[in-house]
């Protein structure tokens, strides 16, 4: 399995990934990936590395080092030296951001941040080793009291004893050097050895020229043991100091070490991350069966900024065995390792190079026979080498696993070979293996184009190799075409040629021509998405055009019925101060009745006006549309598109439907969309006839026959009484059962007068009002009783 990983060049993939990581625990993770057995767990992986993708911002995780190693030292009891402590706090510091970092993005990562809820640092013992240590690593001053008050006197005692040897020497120049040094950790005076009896001292040391004495002079020894000995009590202060930052870190080992193993994890994340933004990448969706690549790329070869032809395959559910053909050096091999290792990282939770869209088989196992595995130390050829590979995966494979046969059957004679190809793809497709192989022979071609859940693919060669991949017909090898780009003679080809014979030549030929036809009708496929996806979006501007324009026919009509009842409200108050004037002034009953009258029939009118407002928006909601017949074959044209078109289809009902507008299928050039009726104006080559149908429930009729409806509209109170009367005399006596009152909204005074001489009425059973289509709270519809009753 490993040797199989290795041709396709998964280990590669994971040097990438691991390059991609901040720190060596990540780097680790990314050496140790692997497809993991459970496809669930593949999936929860590729939603985890989904969730870190789609995040604006990443932890900062380059502080966070392998501390692990020091923590489980000092578990030992071992004291960690200042450096290794003052990692340790770097360290405790990076996790203890990375802690803030989940915090703030908990949201965003219900799946991910759970994982890593264990991460967290030791802010103060982080702290506290930041002011117990400088920059490299060795204790401060301030680390305690003691060791500050240690170090003063140190510093005290030496300035005086510098400047006391400095003064000896400066009492005689020519037999000292000319400053004093140090000579195993005392303080001395370099002397001529001519002078050497000049000072009584002891000497720690001879030049390397055996002219100089390096000389302890008596006169500062009891300074110097003074010297050595607060040097001796501030090493065992600082040693205090670093045993008792040690003793702490023990004491978080445990959750240090998790937090640094999680760490990496998350690290790793990340740099499936990073792989995905540098690499073009999406996320694959893993399947049972299929395998769907949109635009895939090898990133080993993106890698190496090859110039890289993006892969299109779709095999289907259906399809078990994909044979892939076409020229030498024409991507085959390619194809065979993008799709093996596309499998294998999706399987192990890593986003793919390639489009949206991209669909993956889940596979438990990937089978490569891929290369020329001939061996001079086993004493294998190529053939058995390959043979080898085949018998043990025809022994291991099953229906999860993946197979992938380069040159199957290759290495011996065509005939044997072929048989041999057939037989073996043959027996892993019984087995519903997925398989995907490639061959030169047109035997086992012509064998796959005749089989079930069996498909034939093409590498194109246009001149020269495409590596492009058509599904559907099988490959050209092209042989003679590659012997020619390579500089064979074209006298030697022709010979070759007429080897080949005219059977095979017509054969190829006739394979280009299917190749050409099936390149245009896959021309005209993507040209028809390309005028449906044009169609699908002028239709969306159109419905929201429409909708914009039905907002504001709708905001423009309450207008209008709030601007005609305030107009109301006024009049009424003009009307009322009018007749308090005629009562003031003391006019004659007979010319107050009048003015009355008149005032009654304005007011009418005005409820009426507004009533009749009212109903077309109650007409609008209870019948969308106009009853508005058009032929197939009419010119029409869209108010809210501006265009004019034609009828090529009428609504089913040829009408309106309560709830739903009467659509036509109106074509405008090429495109064709669904209009309602009520949109659509005809088109003549006259003036077109723009009047619509009057309302059927308008006027009274005054012809011998009864009216089924009364029109109250722009009466008073008493005239509607005195109509109401009248009329429904006329309706008993015509026999009538049932009529209707058109009396408007208005501010409901005409409707309740009605409805109060209608409960008087004897000739009345019943009343209600109409229909919400038929024109709700305007119209009342009375019952008559008939002679029976």
């Amino acid at each position: 399995m490993t040797n199989d990983w290795d041709v396709l060049e998964y280990p590669r993939v994971r040097e990438i990934l691991a390059g991609f990581c901040r720190t060596s625990m990540g780097a680790e993770q990314a050496f140790r990936l692997r497809p993991f057995a459970d496809r669930r767990q593949a999936e929860g992986e590729l939603n985890r590395l989904a969730e870190v993708v789609a995040l604006d911002s990443e932890p900062e995780l380059g502080g966070v080092t392998d501390v692990r190693p020091l923590f489980e030292r000092a578990v030992t009891g071992g004291v960690l030296a200042g450096t290794e402590l003052l990692g340790a706090g770097r360290a405790l510091a990076a996790l203890s951001a990375c802690r803030l970092f989940l915090n703030k993005w908990r949201a965003q990562m219900p799946l991910t941040g759970p994982e890593f809820e264990a991460i967290d640092g030791d802010e103060r013992l982080a702290a506290d080793i930041a002011l117990a240590l400088d920059e490299a690593g060795v204790v401060v001053d301030s680390a305690s009291a003691k060791l500050a008050g240690i170090r003063e006197k140190l510093r005290g005692l030496r300035g005086r004893l510098v400047h006391r040897l400095e003064a000896l020497m400066a009492e005689q120049p020519g037999v000292f050097g000319e400053r004093s040094t140090i000579r195993h950790n005392r303080h001395v005076v370099p002397v001529r050895v001519e002078h050497r009896d000049k000072l009584a001292g002891v000497v720690h040391e001879r030049s390397a020229t055996g002219q100089t004495l390096f000389i302890e002079p008596f006169t500062t020894v009891g300074d110097q043991n003074r010297l050595e000995e607060l040097r001796g009590r501030e090493a065992e202060e600082v040693a205090r100091i670093l045993r008792s930052l040690s003793e702490r870190a023990v004491r978080s080992a445990d959750r240090v070490v998790r937090a640094v193993e999680l760490a990496g994890r998350l690290d790793f994340l990340f740099a499936g991350r990073r792989f995905a933004a540098e690499y073009d990448c999406t996320r694959p969706e893993l399947t049972e069966r299929r395998i769907r690549i949109v635009g895939g790329r090898h990133p080993v070869l993106v890698q190496r900024r090859v110039a890289v032809v993006p892969l299109d395959l779709d095999l289907p559910d259906e399809c078990d065995v994909l044979l892939v053909s076409g020229p030498n050096a024409g991507g085959k091999t390619v194809v065979l390792k993008t799709v093996g290792l596309f499998c294998l990282l999706a399987a192990s939770g890593v986003f793919v190079p390639a489009a949206a869209g991209t669909k993956l088989a889940f596979c438990r196992r990937v089978f490569a026979d891929i290369g020329d595995d001939q061996s001079l130390d086993a004493d294998l050829s190529s053939f058995t080498a390959h043979i080898g590979k085949i018998r043990d995966l025809l022994r291991d494979a099953d229906r999860e696993s993946l197979v992938l046969l380069d040159e199957v059957g290759a290495s011996t004679s065509p005939e044997e070979g072929a048989a041999l190809a057939i037989a073996i793809l043959k027996t892993l497709n019984e087995r519903e293996v997925r398989v995907v192989a490639t061959s030169h022979f047109w035997t086992l071609k012509l064998y796959v184009q005749d089989h079930a859940r069996m498909m034939n693919a093409a590498m194109g060669m246009a001149g020269a190799p495409t590596y492009r991949l058509t599904l559907g017909l099988p490959g050209e090898s092209s042989a003679l075409d590659a012997a020619r780009a390579a500089g064979l003679p074209e006298a030697l080809l022709e010979r070759a040629r007429e080897h080949v014979g005219q059977g095979w030549v017509d054969l190829a030929g006739r394979l280009r021509q299917l190749r050409q036809e099936l390149d245009r009708a896959r021309a005209a496929r993507t040209d028809a998405e390309r005028q449906l996806a044009i169609a699908a979006r002028v239709k969306a501007e159109y419905e929201s055009k429409l909708g914009e324009f039905r907002a504001e026919e709708n905001r423009l009509r309450e207008r209008e019925v709030v601007r005609r009842r305030k107009m109301l409200e006024e009049t009424r108050r003009e009307i009322e101060n009018l007749v308090r004037e005629i009562r003031e002034s003391q006019a004659s009953r007979e010319a107050i009745v009048r003015a009355k009258r008149a005032v009654e029939k304005r007011l009418g009118e005005l409820e009426a006006e507004a009533g009749q407002v009212e109903e077309a928006e109650d007409d609008r909601a209870g019948q969308p549309g106009e009853n508005r017949l058009f032929a197939v074959g009419d010119l029409v044209e869209s108010r809210t598109l501006r265009q004019r078109g034609r009828v090529e289809a009428a609504d089913v009902t040829g009408q309106s439907c309560r709830g739903r507008e009467p659509e036509l299928v109106v074509a405008f050039g090429s495109v064709r969309m669904h209009l309602p009726a009520a949109d659509l104006s005809p088109v003549t080559d006259g003036e077109a006839d723009g009047e619509g149908q009057s309302s059927p429930w308008t006027g009274v009729n005054t012809g011998p026959e009864v009216s089924l409806q009364l029109n109250l509209l722009g009466q008073t109170r008493e005239e509607a009484l005195e109509q109401v009367d009248g009329y429904l005399a006329e309706a008993s006596a015509a026999g009538l059962g049932e009529v209707r009152v058109l009396h408007g909204k208005g501010t409901g005074v005409l409707q309740r007068a009605v409805w109060r001489a209608l409960r008087l009425d004897a000739r009345v059973s019943g009343f209600r009002f109409a229909e919400l289509n038929e024109g709700g709270r305007g119209v009342t519809v009375v019952e008559l009783r008939t002679e029976a009753e």
